[in-house]
């Protein structure tokens, strides 16, 4: 049907502001991927590298004067024998945390508590105990800034994710039946972090979209998203239901155009520039990842 396909195209992926929860889950996330570029050479791998010194100035990791090159240290674990890090440890390297608390959370198929070392940590849980350790610590939960955790790499977070992709995408060929829970592991963080940026931005798309489109006759139908609340503020998650307002809106005498072109202006206004454009074309990135993920 070509207006179920429009809503899809228009408002799969919304916008959502950054860090809490969304922060906390994509800890883990990095985990996961941390462990699949693993599965590369030394020498190809990108991840669990940081800036020595940021260059605030210049939005790049800092020269140093004495070699002529900007500097990157890598997180040092004590897995041999290639001293990879367990999450806890990276946890450390990332910042906020000393790389020896137990964050990992969640139990094996018989019950019992995961092993501190493993490398599957429940996603949700783990992300709900790191989320509240970090309010502990920081009072404020954010994302970690790309040139923290990836060799190279700047503050533009969208060119992070695609590198992200990139890598995942070219260590694809390298999955198996011994790695495959790090790959289903980054996929199912992945659909987290989706969950949690279009849950926590629902409250500012229905606001909008109700006082634009409702002058206009739309009914503005709502939805939950996932459980329907934040795991860890017990905030509501609902977004509009697009189907829906529009076959409410279609119930009636208005031509499908109309209702179509309506919703399509909406939706370019709300998006065209400032923050919410930025993190629609995060969140398309991730569904990105996530695509490519099943390919795999």
């Amino acid at each position: 049907m070509r207006t179920q396909f429009f809503i899809y195209c228009a408002f799969l992926v919304p916008a959502v502001w950054a860090g809490g929860y969304q922060g906390a889950l994509e800890r883990v996330w990095d985990f996961y991927a941390y462990q699949i570029d693993g599965l590369n050479d030394a020498k190809d791998r990108i991840l669990g590298f940081s800036c020595k010194k940021w260059d605030s100035a210049t939005k790049k990791c800092a020269i140093n004067p004495e070699t002529k090159v900007d500097e990157w240290e890598e997180c040092q674990g004590k897995i041999l024998p290639s001293k990879r890090c367990t999450f806890n440890e990276l946890m450390g390297f990332l910042g906020k945390f000393r790389g020896n608390e137990e964050l990992v959370r969640g139990t094996d198929g018989a019950g019992n508590p995961l092993p501190q070392d493993t490398e599957t940590p429940d996603i949700k849980e783990t992300g709900k105990y790191v989320y509240s350790q970090l309010l502990v610590k920081s009072k404020k939960v954010g994302n970690v800034p790309p040139y923290k955790f990836m060799y190279k790499a700047t503050g533009d977070y969208v060119a992070y994710l695609s590198r992200m992709e990139n890598m995942v995408t070219t260590t694809g060929p390298k999955k198996n039946d011994l790695n495959k829970h790090l790959f289903d592991g980054f996929k199912a963080a992945s659909d987290a972090i989706k969950e949690a940026r279009i849950g926590d931005h629902g409250p500012f798309l229905i606001a909008e979209a109700e006082k634009v489109l409702k002058p206009k006759g739309f009914t503005i139908e709502k939805m939950p998203v996932g459980t329907g609340s934040n795991p860890v503020t017990g905030a509501p998650w609902e977004t509009v239901d697009w189907e829906k307002t529009v076959s409410t809106a279609l119930e009636g005498d208005r031509w499908e155009l109309d209702v179509l072109n309506d919703i399509s202006d909406f939706h370019d206004n709300f998006y065209k520039g400032g923050s919410a454009k930025d993190h629609k074309v995060v969140m398309e990135s991730f569904k990105i990842i996530g695509d490519k993920l099943e390919s795999c």
